[in-house]
């Protein structure tokens, strides 16, 4: 994603993460940390079947806590694909995971694998404000081991997260004035093109009062 005053040619995260998943029939997903947002956004598209088969490994929040809200998504998540025997999700116990890596598979096989330093949050761009960097490989023998770095944090490090339990919850920011947007109504905003404008009043005079940041 562009942030001013750089600006890049190549494709951001959700660019990427979408062509692969298109491809795919299975993503495995490793990331630290996950916002309402991205959850959401899994959420639906594994309903719509936009999305294929998902594993989703949640590395930091055993030990830096869940909001409530975020939570309650994870939650969700996790009970879909569930019941819908469409993947499952796990957290991290073991120690802290801050890796994030996306993998993408094809009969049993990955075919790509996103690395670098996008969280699941990077799969909204209205709820991304960081500037991120990340490598796509191809290289069947990296895929390999990436493949198996997964597989066995998956199976040594973490806990099926509907088996898992917060002891408490972070506090959520709250914003003065703002209101909570239901479920269709969120998912319509992250669909509207975001731009980077904003209107200023100026005062019809030959000085102005105006800062400049």
């Amino acid at each position: 994603k562009n942030k001013k005053p750089l600006h890049v040619t190549q494709d951001d995260f959700l660019d990427a993460f979408e062509e692969f998943s298109s491809s795919a029939d299975s993503i495995h997903i490793s990331t630290g940390y996950v916002s309402v947002a991205s959850l959401q956004y899994l959420i639906e598209n594994v309903k719509n079947n936009a999305l294929p088969h998902l594993h989703l490994t949640i590395g930091m929040h055993h030990f830096d806590g869940f909001t409530r809200a975020q939570y309650d998504s994870a939650f969700s998540l996790a009970t879909h694909l569930n019941q819908s025997k469409k993947g499952s999700a796990s957290i991290c116990k073991s120690f802290p995971y801050h890796g994030k890596v996306y993998g993408f598979y094809k009969n049993g096989r990955p075919f790509a694998s996103i690395l670098g330093s996008s969280n699941l949050s990077s799969l909204c761009r209205a709820d991304s404000y960081s500037f991120e960097v990340d490598t796509i490989l191809e290289d069947p023998e990296m895929l390999r081991q990436i493949s198996e770095f997964q597989r066995e944090l998956n199976e040594k490090a973490c806990e099926p997260f509907l088996d898992w339990e917060p002891k408490d919850f972070n506090k959520s920011v709250v914003v003065p004035f703002a209101e909570k947007l239901s479920g269709s109504d969120f998912g319509n905003y992250l669909r509207l093109e975001q731009f980077d404008s904003f209107n200023l009043l100026l005062k019809p005079e030959e000085k102005s009062n105006l800062n400049v940041c």
